[in-house]
């Protein structure tokens, strides 16, 4: 029951305005709840609708009142700004920056969203120009150089900043000291501009990129929200008006920001999961909702989770929001069969056309899936479908759509499977999804879900949640009996709330702790102002603490150093398994929460259905086909059922909003108001009711193993990023994992760096002939060894066994992690050298040795080695740290895996491993008849050529790489490690394969012949020099093969690397640059291409930890090659030092410029350059290696890509 002690006899209205419907509880001064769903109007007035609906309520249980008077309150989440960022209909935009970034946010980080895709898409960007102004500001908020204020006014007026509807202000390091950004903002409001957005105000966080973006969210939505909350009010008189935000929280109308609005409605379910779940109980609560296009799922225990990031649109802002999951599998996912393998998602049909069944020519679906197999049927559905809006769901429209896939399939896979076979298939497909969500919520950070309650809303939630819980081991499911508008609920229920984040960046110490609840007492002071009731106002305080040097954050209560390290301690080791005893813990920021708790309570249902129930009505008892067999269950309605009797599955239960299967081995019991509680049956209750089918056909279950194991690698990945030390793993993201079968040929990975990800499975295969009968559990060797599998030596490799148990010889599996450490010694730091000669001059090599024996690592002798050279490794600690990340990664691979061993069997896991491999095998063959053969070659700057004949047989399916014509081994470091041909290869074929949900694995290359003459560049023996081989050799190969094929012209050719250091820090990065145009699309411009996808530091980060300053980071305009379709720009980045380093540039297409195709032409040759401290500007050669003195700086101008076709200059 809602319970408000309504001392005002006033009525209540929360709103969930979504997407496609809006959900309006109506809560009567006598406490009863009336509810509507209708359909969501996509116009500002839209509101006015809603109204109607509201007094439509009131009128229908107090004719005589007066509606006008008859409301106290109005609470709405909306996806309002979410659609207006999605729908480009926002605010005309400027920006406001610091000179030298006007591009900078166009740049963004330079990575690329979709790995595998040659046409690469532009970040979406929300304003609409960049106006740069002086001044600078360190980062320790030292003034640098004075803002001058005549300089702002001119620079404003000449870009007549005016006739922009709003303007966002962000200038670097003003989280730190905000004077410049005060200055521009006063200058700002005295042209008479309102409508602006000051980047230290939304968001105090360190990291310029994404504070940036933050600010320009809130000044694009600020003039949309602004009008929709004036249009409301104006409707809704003195009514008292509250919008949800994302962290759960509402806030009065008029202080509603664009960049809390994300998750309004995701954050108003999530409350009202839990509470409604509390109310029953329940203090342990997975949050699972699934809707027509998507599932969100968040976790509950005792606390509610937040991040401080959202993303949206490729973009990342700063917002406190709840910690929600999204992936995409709804209702109204897109199920396929593609020749090779079955898939769902991630595309969805929408709610227009929608599914299949709702007869308007759209897609098959998961909802079509659970009619075609009975679980939704036409005489429970609404007549409100085909052409005409007043037909049912058409179910014979599914069968024949499943009797065509059933064909295909049947025809390429010869598997005899019924409709309804791959129905059930496609569905588990789908759970499997949603479970993986929840264990990136729950599971991997360290909770044991297996005693849990699933609380389960949304349109599509309870058809699934039966399977959802039986794959995560949990035995309990919660649904409400407002479950369909659980998010209006929770909306209802929040309290008021401000959260307010402030970076603080310094290692945890008494006299930080002294200071920090000071600090705190004036947010909380501040937010106060915010609320019409202070007096009910309470606060709650909490650190985000870290180790040093780490980027995974825990929320933890402010209290003693000691009690806020042992809670860190314990949650630590709860997620990740292990402790780094001597390492400081950091403050990364203070978060404050400001609340004025909400008097609703929930302890009775009170509704207006009426209170009758016919106890005595038989259910009707229908057809569904459950675990491979058609059954006849029971299907009840909600509001006839007692309280007095349990449902043993299968069967179901109909509410006018929801479905709700009661599968096989499960229970649930009604509560007086209509909850379900679901239980599942110990075995000993089960009397033989569970009947596994086992009739899922191998094609079906390889898609499902596929899919898990990817799942694996993402999971392993998201562990090494937490707990690495190095800005190359944490910031930069230069860092794979792997999953690899029993003869080491790769079977999946995330969608990390592609030139690792193509070569480690030649390490795992050393380690397979030089180990393979010592191989035992809790072990991990190490290697970076470019001449059996490795990349160059500061890509260091993880290897480690799975067995199926501790009785078995022979591996299963194997998980490898690979990562880019800073330094591992050599000539200069950072392990880059411009000049080196032979391998020893490029730091330490692990040929292959044991890192972890018996599960213990072995720190003394790895130490040693990286300490045993002429150039020995200059930070040790931070590679010992980077070290234990990789290997605690390859351990959550290890348990993953062992657990996909326990649920699909040895034999089996072996058997779906090679099917696996042949579905990559198929993949290319099916793209090799629409390829042609050609040959192209490409010059290095010191003149030798990489040269290939591509011969493709169209009869055979198969595929020729012949590089015979390629030079020599180079007596330079330009030699290419034959495994990272083969990564290029692999590389470029999945790529081809227009699918982006496929597994990167070997298979890819059994219809592929390879033809490298030894000794040769690409393909050198011990001891060649070999670190530009991985960063630019690689470039080139991908380039000449695509334009071979004809496919693409040449991209930037280069990965720009620049490391520099000294005994105290090593930096290292590369920088993006234009991609080569293509058949039919332009290059893009900033970004990185092809064989790396690693991120560029923040600047502020940058600032933050290096003695640097970065002048300029901008696109090197029309620096890419013109043609029918044009190559995309490189970049210009400026870096000024303020202590003296050896510095190292190794790059390439320098001399060669990056070759344009069918009459394109070449883009511009990158260029380096050595400023002295007078600004003279001394030109370096593509490699060069410098001292550098305080004052001086370096700047890089990095290619453009070839254009494609020729060009029109009319």
């Amino acid at each position: 029951m809602i319970t408000k002690k309504s001392s005002n006899n006033k009525w209540q209205f929360w709103i969930d305005r979504g997407g496609t419907f809006t959900d309006v509880i109506g809560v009567s001064p006598d406490d009863v709840i009336h509810v509507k769903k209708i359909l969501t109007a996509h116009k500002n007035e839209s509101f006015k609708i809603i109204l109607e609906h509201i007094y439509s309520i009131i009128r229908s249980t107090d004719a005589d009142g007066h509606v006008d008077e008859s409301i106290g309150e109005i609470k709405l989440g909306t996806t309002l700004g979410t659609n207006a960022l999605l729908e480009k209909k926002g605010a005309k935009t400027v920006l406001v920056v610091t000179k030298g970034y006007k591009d900078l946010l166009s740049i963004g980080h330079q990575n690329r969203e979709l790995l595998f895709s040659f046409n690469i898409r532009k970040e979406s960007t929300f304003w609409e120009s960049a106006v740069e102004v002086g001044g600078r500001i360190s980062a320790s908020g030292k003034i640098l150089d004075r803002l001058d204020e005549n300089d702002v006014v001119n620079v404003l007026k000449t870009r007549k900043i005016n006739s922009f509807d709003a303007v966002a202000v962000a200038l670097i390091n003003s989280h730190i000291n905000p004077a410049h950004e005060n200055l521009v903002a006063k200058k700002l409001q005295d042209l008479g501009i309102d409508n602006l957005a000051i980047s230290h105000q939304s968001s105090s966080m360190l990291g310029y990129v994404d504070r940036a973006n933050t600010a320009v969210v809130d000044a694009y939505l600020k003039p949309l929200l602004e009008k929709y909350v004036a249009g409301i009010k104006k409707e809704i008189g003195k009514v008292n008006f509250l919008i949800m935000q994302s962290h759960g929280g509402l806030a009065e109308a008029e202080n509603f920001q664009g960049r809390n609005s994300i998750l309004s409605g995701p954050a108003g379910g999530v409350i009202g999961a839990v509470k409604t779940a509390r109310n029953r109980g329940f203090d342990k609560i997975i949050c699972f909702d699934m809707g027509g296009t998507s599932t969100d799922v968040a976790h509950y225990h005792d606390n509610y989770e937040y991040r401080s990031q959202s993303k949206i649109e490729s973009i990342t802002i700063n917002s406190n929001s709840m910690d929600i999951h999204t992936v995409a599998a709804g209702g109204g996912s897109i199920v396929d069969f593609d020749g090779i393998r079955y898939k769902v998602g991630p595309e969805s049909g929408g709610s227009y056309p929608g599914p299949a069944c709702y007869g308007n020519g759209g897609p098959v679906t998961v909802t079509d899936c659970n009619v075609l197999i009975g679980i939704i049927r036409p005489e429970y559905f609404p007549t409100l479908f085909g052409k005409n809006k007043n037909s049912p769901i058409d179910r014979d429209l599914v069968v024949s759509i499943f009797e065509k896939i059933k064909d295909d399939s049947k025809n390429k896979l010869k598997e005899d499977m019924t409709i309804y076979q791959i129905a059930e298939g496609f569905l588990e497909l789908a759970v499997k999804k949603m479970a993986n969500a929840i264990k990136k919520i729950s599971i991997d950070k360290g909770h044991d879900i297996k005693n849990y309650v699933l609380n389960c809303y949304g349109g599509a939630a309870a058809q699934h949640c039966c399977a959802v819980a039986d794959s995560l081991s949990i035995k309990e499911i919660f649904i409400s009996n407002n479950a369909s508008v659980l998010s209006a609920l929770g909306i209802g229920l929040s309290d008021r709330q401000i959260i307010i984040e402030k970076s603080i960046n310094k290692i945890l110490c008494d006299s930080i702790v002294k200071e920090l609840p000071i600090f705190a007492e004036r947010i909380i002071k501040d937010s106060k102002l915010n609320f019409k009731r202070q007096e009910l106002v309470t606060s709650e305080i909490f650190l985000k603490l870290k180790f040093e040097d780490t980027s995974d954050t825990f929320l933890i209560p402010l209290s003693d150093s000691n009690s806020m390290r042992d809670q860190f301690m314990q949650s630590f080791k709860k997620s990740y398994g292990f402790l780094e005893q001597n390492k400081n813990l950091f403050v990364e920021s203070i978060l404050v929460k400001t609340i004025e708790a909400s008097k609703i309570n929930l302890n009775a249902l009170s509704s207006n259905s009426s209170e009758h129930v016919n106890t005595n009505k038989t259910a009707l008892e229908k057809k569904v086909f459950e675990d491979g067999q058609w059954k006849d269950i029971p299907f009840y309605q909600l509001e006839e059922l007692s309280s007095q009797k349990s449902i043993i599955g299968p069967a179901v239960i109909i509410s006018p909003n929801n479905t709700v299967l009661i599968k096989t081995g499960w229970t649930c019991d009604c509560y007086d108001n209509h909850d379900l509680l679901l239980r599942k049956l110990n075995p000993s209750e089960k009397n033989n009711l569970l009947i596994k089918s086992q009739n899922t056909k191998i094609a079906m279950e390889v898609a499902i193993f596929g899919n898990q194991i990817v799942s694996v690698a993402e999971q392993m990945g998201s562990a090494l990023k937490k707990t690495a030390t190095s800005i190359n793993i944490k910031e930069r993201l230069d860092y794979s994992c792997a999953i690899f079968d029993s003869e080491g040929s790769l079977l999946a990975s995330a969608p990390h760096i592609p030139v690792h990800l193509g070569s480690m499975s030649d390490c795992v295969k050393t380690l397979i002939e030089k180990m393979s009968g010592s191989l035992k559990s809790g072990q991990t060797y190490v290697t970076n060894d470019p001449f059996r599998g490795g990349t160059h030596l500061p890509d260091i490799t993880c290897i480690s066994p799975v067995f199926a148990s501790e009785n078995h010889r022979a591996p299963v599996f194997f998980v490898a992690s690979r990562g880019h450490h800073a330094d591992i010694g050599g000539i200069t730091p950072g392990s880059m050298p411009a000049e080196s000669l032979n391998i020893q001059q490029e730091g330490i090599l692990f040929k292959l040795m044991m890192a972890v024996k018996d599960n213990v690592f072995r720190e003394k002798e790895i130490t040693r080695i990286l300490l045993d050279s002429n150039y020995p490794a200059r930070n040790i600690a931070h590679n010992i740290a980077d070290l234990k990340a990789q290997i605690a990664a390859n351990q959550t691979g290890i348990n993953e895996l062992q657990t996909k061993l326990i649920e699909f069997g040895e034999a089996s896991v072996t058997d779906l491993s090679k099917r696996l491999l042949n579905q990559g095998e198929q993949f290319v063959r099916k793209i090799i008849p629409d390829l042609n053969s050609g040959t192209f070659e490409a010059c290095l700057d010191e003149g030798q050529k990489i040269s290939v004949d591509v011969r493709v047989n169209k009869n055979q399916k198969e595929i020729t790489f012949d590089f015979e014509n390629t030079n020599g081994q180079l007596k330079t470091n330009f030699n290419a490690p034959k495994s990272i041909t083969k990564a290029c290869i692999i590389y470029v074929l999945r790529s081809l394969i227009c699918d982006k949900e496929i597994p990167l694995n070997d298979g890819c290359l059994i219809p592929v012949k390879l033809k490298i003459p030894k000794k040769s560049l690409l393909d050198p023996s011990y001891p060649a020099a070999v670190v530009a081989g991985n960063v630019e050799i690689s470039q080139k190969i991908v380039d000449v093969i695509l334009a071979a094929l004809g496919i693409q012209a040449f991209s930037q050719g280069t990965m720009n690397n620049l490391s520099f250091g000294n005994s105290r820090f090593q930096y290292y990065e590369t920088i993006s640059g234009g991609s080569g145009a293509g058949k039919n699309y332009d290059g893009s411009s900033a970004r990185q291409t092809h064989m790396t996808n690693s991120r560029i530091t923040d600047p502020e980060v940058m600032e933050h930890h290096f003695p640097v300053l970065l002048e300029e980071f901008s696109i090197r305009q029309n620096s890419g090659g013109k043609g029918q379709y044009n190559g995309g720009d490189g970049v210009c980045r400026k870096i000024k030092f303020f202590e003296s380093v050896s510095l190292s540039i190794l790059s390439s297409s320098r001399v060669f410029r990056p070759t344009g195709l069918d009459g394109g032409l070449q883009g511009l040759a990158g260029r380096n350059f050595h400023i002295d401290e007078a600004g003279c500007h001394h030109e370096l050669p593509g490699c060069a290696q410098i001292e550098i003195k305080p004052g001086e700086s370096i700047l890089i101008h990095t290619p453009g890509g070839g254009g494609f076709g020729e060009p029109s200059f009319d």
